[in-house]
Protein backbone atom coordinates (compact mmCIF):
# COMPACT_ATOMS: atom_id res chain seq x y z
CA UNK A 1 0.00 0.00 0.00
CA UNK A 2 1.46 3.80 -0.94
CA UNK A 3 0.80 6.32 1.86
CA UNK A 4 -0.91 9.28 0.81
CA UNK A 5 -1.06 11.30 3.79
CA UNK A 6 -1.56 11.36 7.81
CA UNK A 7 -2.43 13.48 10.69
CA UNK A 8 -1.23 13.35 14.06
CA UNK A 9 -3.66 13.83 17.17
CA UNK A 10 -2.41 14.48 20.86
CA UNK A 11 0.72 13.29 20.82
CA UNK A 12 3.37 15.08 23.02
CA UNK A 13 3.42 17.96 22.06
CA UNK A 14 0.71 18.00 18.99
CA UNK A 15 -3.04 18.66 19.44
CA UNK A 16 -3.76 18.74 15.61
CA UNK A 17 -1.82 18.24 12.49
CA UNK A 18 -4.05 18.65 9.75
CA UNK A 19 -3.53 16.15 7.20
CA UNK A 20 -0.36 16.14 6.00
CA UNK A 21 0.12 15.08 2.19
CA UNK A 22 2.96 13.22 1.55
CA UNK A 23 5.32 12.65 -1.83
CA UNK A 24 7.93 10.16 -2.82
CA UNK A 25 10.25 13.27 -0.75
CA UNK A 26 8.38 15.06 1.49
CA UNK A 27 10.50 17.56 3.73
CA UNK A 28 8.69 18.98 7.28
CA UNK A 29 10.92 21.95 7.04
CA UNK A 30 10.87 24.36 10.82
CA UNK A 31 12.24 26.10 13.12
CA UNK A 32 14.08 24.20 16.18
CA UNK A 33 11.46 23.06 18.70
CA UNK A 34 8.29 23.95 16.60
CA UNK A 35 7.39 19.83 16.77
CA UNK A 36 8.83 18.16 13.60
CA UNK A 37 10.24 15.38 15.57
CA UNK A 38 6.73 14.74 16.92
CA UNK A 39 5.08 14.32 13.67
CA UNK A 40 7.68 11.71 12.51
CA UNK A 41 7.74 9.67 15.64
CA UNK A 42 3.79 8.60 15.80
CA UNK A 43 3.76 7.73 12.52
CA UNK A 44 7.07 5.44 12.65
CA UNK A 45 4.65 4.07 15.71
CA UNK A 46 1.84 3.12 13.51
CA UNK A 47 3.82 0.14 12.57
CA UNK A 48 7.75 0.15 13.23
CA UNK A 49 10.24 -2.10 11.67
CA UNK A 50 11.84 -2.39 15.18
CA UNK A 51 11.36 -1.20 18.04
CA UNK A 52 8.88 2.05 18.05
CA UNK A 53 7.36 0.70 21.06
CA UNK A 54 4.66 3.29 23.11
CA UNK A 55 5.78 5.47 26.00
CA UNK A 56 3.29 6.59 28.24
CA UNK A 57 5.63 9.00 29.94
CA UNK A 58 6.88 10.60 26.68
CA UNK A 59 4.37 10.24 24.13
CA UNK A 60 1.52 10.99 25.96
CA UNK A 61 0.89 15.04 26.00
CA UNK A 62 1.15 16.11 29.89
CA UNK A 63 -1.71 17.65 29.53
CA UNK A 64 -3.92 14.84 28.77
CA UNK A 65 -1.61 12.13 30.57
CA UNK A 66 -3.98 10.98 33.56
CA UNK A 67 -6.94 10.91 31.19
CA UNK A 68 -5.49 9.13 28.16
CA UNK A 69 -3.48 6.71 31.05
CA UNK A 70 -6.64 5.82 32.19
CA UNK A 71 -8.32 4.95 28.95
CA UNK A 72 -5.63 4.36 26.27
CA UNK A 73 -7.92 2.86 23.94
CA UNK A 74 -10.11 5.69 23.52
CA UNK A 75 -7.04 8.13 22.38
CA UNK A 76 -6.14 8.03 18.71
CA UNK A 77 -2.60 9.02 18.24
CA UNK A 78 -1.36 8.62 14.46
CA UNK A 79 -4.06 8.26 11.17
CA UNK A 80 -2.48 7.32 7.93
CA UNK A 81 -4.07 6.59 4.49
CA UNK A 82 -3.14 4.68 1.89
CA UNK A 83 -4.18 3.96 -1.57
CA UNK A 84 -4.23 0.14 -2.33
CA UNK A 85 -2.49 -1.56 -5.61
CA UNK A 86 -2.59 -5.32 -5.58
CA UNK A 87 -4.11 -5.90 -2.44
CA UNK A 88 -7.29 -4.18 -2.70
CA UNK A 89 -9.08 -7.28 -4.51
CA UNK A 90 -7.94 -9.54 -0.89
CA UNK A 91 -9.88 -6.73 0.62
CA UNK A 92 -12.59 -6.64 -1.42
CA UNK A 93 -13.16 -10.60 -1.11
CA UNK A 94 -12.25 -10.57 2.73
CA UNK A 95 -14.99 -7.31 3.26
CA UNK A 96 -17.96 -8.53 0.81
CA UNK A 97 -18.02 -5.03 -0.69
CA UNK A 98 -17.00 -3.91 -4.38
CA UNK A 99 -12.96 -3.41 -5.25
CA UNK A 100 -13.40 0.35 -5.73
CA UNK A 101 -14.50 0.75 -2.25
CA UNK A 102 -11.28 -0.72 -0.62
CA UNK A 103 -9.11 1.50 -2.41
CA UNK A 104 -8.41 4.19 0.14
CA UNK A 105 -7.68 2.58 3.61
CA UNK A 106 -7.32 4.42 6.27
CA UNK A 107 -5.44 2.90 9.80
CA UNK A 108 -5.68 4.15 12.84
CA UNK A 109 -3.57 3.52 16.03
CA UNK A 110 -4.60 3.61 19.60
CA UNK A 111 -2.53 4.73 22.78
CA UNK A 112 -3.25 1.26 23.71
CA UNK A 113 -1.47 -0.52 20.64
CA UNK A 114 -4.59 -1.26 18.75
CA UNK A 115 -5.55 -0.52 15.39
CA UNK A 116 -9.06 0.70 13.74
CA UNK A 117 -9.28 0.21 9.68
CA UNK A 118 -11.92 2.21 7.87
CA UNK A 119 -12.36 2.33 3.91
CA UNK A 120 -13.70 6.18 3.18
CA UNK A 121 -14.96 5.50 -0.36
CA UNK A 122 -17.03 2.70 1.07
CA UNK A 123 -20.57 4.47 2.53
CA UNK A 124 -22.39 1.35 3.91
CA UNK A 125 -26.05 0.94 2.92
CA UNK A 126 -28.14 0.72 6.12
CA UNK A 127 -31.52 1.67 4.93
CA UNK A 128 -33.87 0.61 1.64
CA UNK A 129 -36.02 2.93 -0.50
CA UNK A 130 -39.55 2.07 0.68
CA UNK A 131 -40.21 1.76 -3.35
CA UNK A 132 -37.54 -0.85 -3.83
CA UNK A 133 -39.73 -3.51 -1.41
CA UNK A 134 -42.98 -1.95 -2.75
CA UNK A 135 -41.90 -3.04 -6.05
CA UNK A 136 -40.72 -6.52 -4.93
CA UNK A 137 -43.97 -7.13 -3.45
CA UNK A 138 -46.36 -5.58 -7.07
CA UNK A 139 -43.72 -7.88 -8.81
CA UNK A 140 -44.96 -11.17 -6.59
CA UNK A 141 -48.45 -9.80 -6.44
CA UNK A 142 -48.76 -10.16 -10.55
CA UNK A 143 -47.35 -13.61 -10.49
CA UNK A 144 -49.26 -14.93 -8.19
CA UNK A 145 -52.37 -13.52 -10.01
CA UNK A 146 -51.12 -15.19 -13.13
CA UNK A 147 -50.47 -18.43 -11.50
CA UNK A 148 -52.38 -21.40 -12.38
CA UNK A 149 -52.17 -22.76 -8.45
CA UNK A 150 -52.89 -26.59 -7.91
CA UNK A 151 -56.97 -26.60 -7.19
CA UNK A 152 -56.23 -27.68 -3.39
CA UNK A 153 -54.40 -24.66 -3.48
CA UNK A 154 -57.20 -22.13 -4.64
CA UNK A 155 -57.99 -20.84 -1.03
CA UNK A 156 -54.35 -20.36 -0.51
CA UNK A 157 -53.64 -18.15 -3.17
CA UNK A 158 -56.63 -15.87 -2.30
CA UNK A 159 -55.57 -15.36 0.91
CA UNK A 160 -51.84 -14.91 -0.42
CA UNK A 161 -53.05 -12.20 -2.68
CA UNK A 162 -55.11 -10.64 0.29
CA UNK A 163 -52.21 -10.65 2.64
CA UNK A 164 -49.47 -8.94 0.60
CA UNK A 165 -52.44 -6.78 -0.77
CA UNK A 166 -52.72 -5.43 3.08
CA UNK A 167 -49.17 -5.92 3.38
CA UNK A 168 -48.47 -3.85 -0.07
CA UNK A 169 -51.33 -1.22 1.28
CA UNK A 170 -49.72 -0.31 4.27
CA UNK A 171 -46.05 0.84 2.65
CA UNK A 172 -45.64 4.49 2.10
CA UNK A 173 -44.95 5.17 -1.73
CA UNK A 174 -42.10 7.27 -0.24
CA UNK A 175 -39.46 7.03 2.39
CA UNK A 176 -37.28 4.57 3.61
CA UNK A 177 -36.49 1.27 5.60
CA UNK A 178 -34.44 -0.51 8.12
CA UNK A 179 -32.97 -3.58 8.85
CA UNK A 180 -35.80 -4.88 11.60
CA UNK A 181 -38.50 -2.98 9.39
CA UNK A 182 -37.60 -5.64 6.68
CA UNK A 183 -37.27 -8.43 8.99
CA UNK A 184 -40.58 -7.81 9.95
CA UNK A 185 -42.63 -7.60 6.60
CA UNK A 186 -40.16 -11.11 5.57
CA UNK A 187 -41.45 -12.52 8.67
CA UNK A 188 -45.14 -11.22 7.82
CA UNK A 189 -44.72 -12.49 4.29
CA UNK A 190 -43.65 -16.15 5.73
CA UNK A 191 -46.36 -16.39 8.25
CA UNK A 192 -48.41 -16.38 5.13
CA UNK A 193 -47.49 -19.88 3.76
CA UNK A 194 -48.41 -22.97 5.16
CA UNK A 195 -46.27 -25.49 7.23
CA UNK A 196 -46.42 -28.13 5.08
CA UNK A 197 -46.65 -27.47 1.59
CA UNK A 198 -47.56 -29.17 -1.68
CA UNK A 199 -44.87 -30.47 -3.14
CA UNK A 200 -45.71 -29.58 -6.82
CA UNK A 201 -46.58 -26.36 -5.09
CA UNK A 202 -46.41 -23.81 -7.94
CA UNK A 203 -47.07 -20.38 -6.26
CA UNK A 204 -45.20 -21.05 -2.78
CA UNK A 205 -41.97 -21.32 -4.39
CA UNK A 206 -42.48 -17.59 -5.58
CA UNK A 207 -43.61 -16.19 -2.24
CA UNK A 208 -40.41 -18.00 -0.77
CA UNK A 209 -38.23 -16.15 -3.20
CA UNK A 210 -39.84 -13.10 -1.94
CA UNK A 211 -39.30 -14.12 1.79
CA UNK A 212 -35.28 -14.68 0.80
CA UNK A 213 -35.13 -11.32 -1.47
CA UNK A 214 -36.21 -9.77 1.97
CA UNK A 215 -34.14 -11.50 3.88
CA UNK A 216 -30.45 -10.97 2.12
CA UNK A 217 -31.79 -6.95 1.84
CA UNK A 218 -32.26 -7.13 5.68
CA UNK A 219 -28.77 -9.26 6.27
CA UNK A 220 -27.08 -6.33 3.64
CA UNK A 221 -28.27 -3.49 5.89
CA UNK A 222 -27.61 -5.17 8.98
CA UNK A 223 -23.60 -5.83 7.59
CA UNK A 224 -20.98 -4.48 10.14
CA UNK A 225 -18.55 -2.22 9.22
CA UNK A 226 -16.17 -3.92 6.53
CA UNK A 227 -13.25 -2.28 8.73
CA UNK A 228 -14.43 -4.23 11.83
CA UNK A 229 -14.35 -7.54 10.24
CA UNK A 230 -10.76 -9.40 11.78
CA UNK A 231 -10.19 -10.56 8.68
CA UNK A 232 -9.99 -7.81 7.36
CA UNK A 233 -8.22 -5.73 9.74
CA UNK A 234 -5.64 -8.50 10.10
CA UNK A 235 -5.11 -8.29 5.91
CA UNK A 236 -5.05 -4.26 6.33
CA UNK A 237 -2.09 -4.42 8.78
CA UNK A 238 -0.09 -7.21 7.20
CA UNK A 239 -0.30 -5.00 3.76
CA UNK A 240 1.08 -1.77 5.07
CA UNK A 241 4.77 -0.78 4.93
CA UNK A 242 7.41 -0.81 7.78
CA UNK A 243 8.30 2.43 8.90
CA UNK A 244 12.16 2.75 9.84
CA UNK A 245 12.98 6.21 12.00
CA UNK A 246 16.70 7.74 12.21
CA UNK A 247 18.10 10.16 13.62
CA UNK A 248 21.37 11.82 14.40
CA UNK A 249 21.10 10.54 18.09
CA UNK A 250 22.05 7.15 16.37
CA UNK A 251 25.30 7.59 14.82
CA UNK A 252 28.03 4.96 16.02
CA UNK A 253 31.29 6.25 17.68
CA UNK A 254 34.57 4.66 15.96
CA UNK A 255 35.37 3.09 19.22
CA UNK A 256 32.67 1.10 21.27
CA UNK A 257 33.50 0.08 24.76
CA UNK A 258 31.93 -3.47 25.17
CA UNK A 259 30.78 -3.66 28.58
CA UNK A 260 28.81 -0.21 28.51
CA UNK A 261 27.31 -1.14 25.29
CA UNK A 262 25.96 -4.74 27.41
CA UNK A 263 24.70 -2.42 29.75
CA UNK A 264 23.21 0.04 27.98
CA UNK A 265 21.42 -2.74 26.13
CA UNK A 266 19.07 -3.50 28.90
CA UNK A 267 18.47 -0.59 30.06
CA UNK A 268 14.74 1.28 29.86
CA UNK A 269 15.90 4.54 31.08
CA UNK A 270 18.04 5.76 28.53
CA UNK A 271 17.73 9.77 27.52
CA UNK A 272 17.63 10.15 23.31
CA UNK A 273 20.92 10.53 22.89
CA UNK A 274 22.16 7.59 24.76
CA UNK A 275 19.06 5.52 23.55
CA UNK A 276 19.54 6.50 19.80
CA UNK A 277 23.25 4.79 20.01
CA UNK A 278 21.93 2.04 21.80
CA UNK A 279 19.33 1.12 19.27
CA UNK A 280 22.23 1.32 16.60
CA UNK A 281 24.38 -0.81 18.50
CA UNK A 282 21.93 -3.29 18.66
CA UNK A 283 21.04 -2.85 14.84
CA UNK A 284 24.92 -2.94 14.36
CA UNK A 285 25.83 -6.35 16.41
CA UNK A 286 22.61 -8.03 14.78
CA UNK A 287 24.41 -7.37 11.47
CA UNK A 288 27.36 -8.75 12.64
CA UNK A 289 24.99 -11.72 13.60
CA UNK A 290 26.76 -11.97 17.59
CA UNK A 291 25.52 -10.48 20.83
CA UNK A 292 27.80 -8.21 22.19
CA UNK A 293 28.32 -10.15 25.13
CA UNK A 294 29.28 -12.93 22.70
CA UNK A 295 31.66 -10.50 21.03
CA UNK A 296 33.21 -9.77 24.50
CA UNK A 297 33.28 -13.06 26.05
CA UNK A 298 35.05 -14.76 22.62
CA UNK A 299 38.11 -11.79 23.44
CA UNK A 300 38.31 -12.62 27.36
CA UNK A 301 41.91 -13.39 28.36
CA UNK A 302 42.41 -16.09 30.43
CA UNK A 303 41.64 -15.96 34.32
CA UNK A 304 41.05 -18.19 36.99
CA UNK A 305 38.59 -15.99 39.60
CA UNK A 306 40.10 -18.78 42.37
CA UNK A 307 43.75 -18.14 41.57
CA UNK A 308 44.82 -15.52 39.65
CA UNK A 309 48.35 -16.09 39.67
CA UNK A 310 47.76 -19.72 37.63
CA UNK A 311 49.22 -19.74 34.04
CA UNK A 312 46.62 -21.68 31.66
CA UNK A 313 47.35 -25.31 30.63
CA UNK A 314 48.00 -25.77 26.74
CA UNK A 315 44.60 -26.89 26.07
CA UNK A 316 42.73 -23.75 27.75
CA UNK A 317 45.38 -21.60 25.84
CA UNK A 318 44.29 -23.86 22.53
CA UNK A 319 40.27 -22.83 24.09
CA UNK A 320 41.58 -18.85 24.35
CA UNK A 321 43.03 -18.44 20.65
CA UNK A 322 40.21 -20.62 18.87
CA UNK A 323 37.60 -17.88 20.53
CA UNK A 324 39.47 -15.28 19.39
CA UNK A 325 40.13 -16.73 16.06
CA UNK A 326 36.38 -17.35 15.50
CA UNK A 327 35.40 -13.51 16.62
CA UNK A 328 38.15 -12.57 14.22
CA UNK A 329 36.76 -14.61 11.17
CA UNK A 330 32.99 -13.32 12.25
CA UNK A 331 33.93 -9.89 12.24
CA UNK A 332 36.24 -10.03 9.18
CA UNK A 333 33.03 -11.79 7.39
CA UNK A 334 30.89 -9.17 8.55
CA UNK A 335 32.99 -6.34 7.47
CA UNK A 336 33.52 -7.74 4.07
CA UNK A 337 29.94 -8.21 3.85
CA UNK A 338 29.14 -4.39 5.13
CA UNK A 339 31.75 -3.38 2.28
CA UNK A 340 30.05 -5.03 -0.23
CA UNK A 341 26.02 -4.10 0.69
CA UNK A 342 26.73 -0.24 1.32
CA UNK A 343 28.73 -0.16 -2.35
CA UNK A 344 25.78 -1.57 -3.68
CA UNK A 345 23.69 1.79 -2.18
CA UNK A 346 26.13 4.51 -1.78
CA UNK A 347 27.05 5.07 -5.38
CA UNK A 348 29.44 8.05 -3.83
CA UNK A 349 32.45 6.16 -3.08
CA UNK A 350 34.11 3.16 -3.19
CA UNK A 351 34.50 2.25 1.11
CA UNK A 352 35.89 -0.62 2.34
CA UNK A 353 34.98 -1.28 6.42
CA UNK A 354 36.72 -3.39 8.81
CA UNK A 355 35.51 -4.49 12.28
CA UNK A 356 37.77 -4.96 15.39
CA UNK A 357 37.56 -6.28 18.38
CA UNK A 358 40.19 -5.45 21.11
CA UNK A 359 39.64 -6.60 24.75
CA UNK A 360 36.97 -4.52 25.50
CA UNK A 361 37.12 -2.30 22.79
CA UNK A 362 35.10 -2.72 19.60
CA UNK A 363 36.37 -0.72 16.83
CA UNK A 364 35.46 0.08 12.85
CA UNK A 365 37.71 0.88 10.26
CA UNK A 366 37.38 2.66 7.09
CA UNK A 367 39.33 3.06 3.92
CA UNK A 368 38.71 3.88 0.65
CA UNK A 369 40.28 4.55 -3.21
CA UNK A 370 41.39 8.16 -2.43
CA UNK A 371 42.48 7.09 0.88
CA UNK A 372 43.30 4.05 0.66
CA UNK A 373 44.79 3.92 4.52
CA UNK A 374 42.72 2.67 7.20
CA UNK A 375 41.41 5.47 9.85
CA UNK A 376 39.11 4.93 12.48
CA UNK A 377 35.07 5.59 11.48
CA UNK A 378 35.20 8.78 13.86
CA UNK A 379 38.30 10.59 11.67
CA UNK A 380 36.01 10.32 8.73
CA UNK A 381 33.56 12.72 7.87
CA UNK A 382 30.11 12.86 9.96
CA UNK A 383 28.47 12.92 7.17
CA UNK A 384 29.97 9.37 6.46
CA UNK A 385 29.22 8.41 10.06
CA UNK A 386 25.39 9.29 9.55
CA UNK A 387 25.24 7.20 6.42
CA UNK A 388 27.09 4.22 8.03
CA UNK A 389 24.41 4.50 10.91
CA UNK A 390 21.10 5.21 8.74
CA UNK A 391 21.81 2.53 6.38
CA UNK A 392 22.78 -0.46 9.05
CA UNK A 393 19.16 0.98 10.70
CA UNK A 394 17.72 0.97 7.22
CA UNK A 395 19.54 -2.44 6.32
CA UNK A 396 18.24 -4.71 9.59
CA UNK A 397 15.25 -2.60 10.68
CA UNK A 398 13.63 -2.91 7.06
CA UNK A 399 14.56 -7.16 7.06
CA UNK A 400 14.61 -7.60 3.34
CA UNK A 401 11.56 -5.70 3.06
CA UNK A 402 13.37 -2.68 1.67
CA UNK A 403 10.72 -2.17 -1.04
CA UNK A 404 7.89 -1.43 1.72
CA UNK A 405 9.70 0.21 4.03
CA UNK A 406 8.62 4.25 4.34
CA UNK A 407 12.06 6.20 5.86
CA UNK A 408 11.75 8.80 8.54
CA UNK A 409 14.36 10.60 8.64
CA UNK A 410 15.07 13.19 11.37
CA UNK A 411 17.42 16.55 10.71
CA UNK A 412 19.19 14.31 8.73
CA UNK A 413 22.94 16.16 7.37
CA UNK A 414 23.03 18.59 9.75
CA UNK A 415 26.51 18.53 10.65
CA UNK A 416 27.19 18.25 6.61
CA UNK A 417 28.32 20.78 4.59
CA UNK A 418 25.93 22.86 2.22
CA UNK A 419 27.23 21.52 -1.10
CA UNK A 420 26.73 17.40 0.56
CA UNK A 421 23.93 18.24 1.69
CA UNK A 422 22.49 19.38 -1.81
CA UNK A 423 24.31 16.12 -2.46
CA UNK A 424 21.73 14.42 0.00
CA UNK A 425 18.79 16.12 -1.15
CA UNK A 426 19.95 14.33 -4.60
CA UNK A 427 20.53 10.65 -2.79
CA UNK A 428 16.86 11.18 -1.40
CA UNK A 429 15.58 11.25 -5.04
CA UNK A 430 17.36 8.47 -6.28
CA UNK A 431 16.49 6.62 -3.00
CA UNK A 432 12.70 7.45 -3.19
CA UNK A 433 12.15 5.21 -6.01
CA UNK A 434 11.97 2.02 -3.50
CA UNK A 435 11.32 3.45 -0.43
CA UNK A 436 8.95 6.73 0.24
CA UNK A 437 10.94 9.03 2.30
CA UNK A 438 9.47 11.99 4.92
CA UNK A 439 12.42 13.89 6.75
CA UNK A 440 12.75 16.81 8.58
CA UNK A 441 15.24 20.07 8.56
CA UNK A 442 15.87 23.37 9.09
CA UNK A 443 18.10 24.25 5.91
CA UNK A 444 17.30 25.22 3.12
CA UNK A 445 20.04 23.46 1.45
CA UNK A 446 18.07 20.38 2.21
CA UNK A 447 15.12 21.50 0.06
CA UNK A 448 15.25 21.14 -3.69
CA UNK A 449 14.36 24.23 -5.12
CA UNK A 450 13.05 23.07 -8.36
CA UNK A 451 11.00 20.44 -5.82
CA UNK A 452 9.47 23.09 -3.48
CA UNK A 453 5.57 21.53 -3.84
CA UNK A 454 7.41 19.27 -1.13
CA UNK A 455 8.01 21.03 1.37
CA UNK A 456 5.28 21.29 4.51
Amino acid sequence: MKLNKFRVTNFRSVEDSGWIEVDAVTALIGINESGKTNLLLPLWKLNPARDGEIQPTSDFPKALFGQIRAAPDSHPFITAEFTSHSEAETFAQAAGIPKEDVRVVQVIRYFDGHYQVRFPKHTPETTVATKWVVRQLDSTITKLDKADALKQESSLKSSLLEGFGSARDALPEQGEMSSPQLEALRDQVADLLPDSPAKTSVIVPMVQQLVDSLGEKSRQLSAPDPGEMEDVRQAVISAMPEFVYYSNYGNLDSEIYLPHVVENLEREDLGPKEAGKARTLRVLFSFVQLEAEEILELGRDFQDPNDPTREPTDEELEEINEAKRTRSILLQSAGTKLTTKFRDWWKQGDYRFRFEADGNHFRIWVADDRRPTEVELESRSTGLQWFLSFYLVFLVESSGQHKKAVLLLDEPGLSLHPIAQRDLSAFFESLSTTNPIIYTAHSPFLVDADRLERAR
